[in-house]
């Protein structure tokens, strides 16, 4: 490996890597047994979470929240894939987008973009 970081995937038929700074996440849904996905686009999808909105272990129930989970997924995968830091003032902009989050009450895409401002300032250093 070089300077740039790789994201090592191992699974069962299928191992294989790529870098981490080039990663595209989409998020992968599938109707049939209600599930949705979210996913590092690569030579194949590498799953590395699942979007789960219902607490039993039920069909009906993860149909019934399955809309709202691949909505969510389709949103989470955008935001990800919207920023491409280049400057202090992004990383000003993403905790300013990480506390408006919070404050409607999305924890989750909070921390995601937290998780991204954090990457970009352990970068300048």
């Amino acid at each position: 490996m070089d300077n740039k970081t790789e994201l090592v995937h191992r699974f069962k038929f299928v191992e294989g890597s790529c870098s981490i700074d080039e990663i595209e996440m989409i998020s992968v849904a599938g109707k049939k047994h209600a599930t949705v996905d979210l996913c590092i686009k690569s030579n194949m999808h590498v799953p590395f979470a699942s979007i789960k909105l219902y607490s039993r272990h039920r069909f009906i129930d993860a149909a019934a929240c399955f809309e709202s989970a691949t909505a969510l997924g389709k949103e989470i995968a955008r935001r990800f894939n919207a920023y491409k830091i280049s400057s202090p003032e992004s990383v000003i902009e993403l905790i300013q987008d990480a506390k408006r989050q919070f404050l409607e009450k999305n924890p989750a895409a909070a921390m995601i973009v937290l998780n991204v401002a954090i990457e970009e300032l352990a970068k300048a250093d």
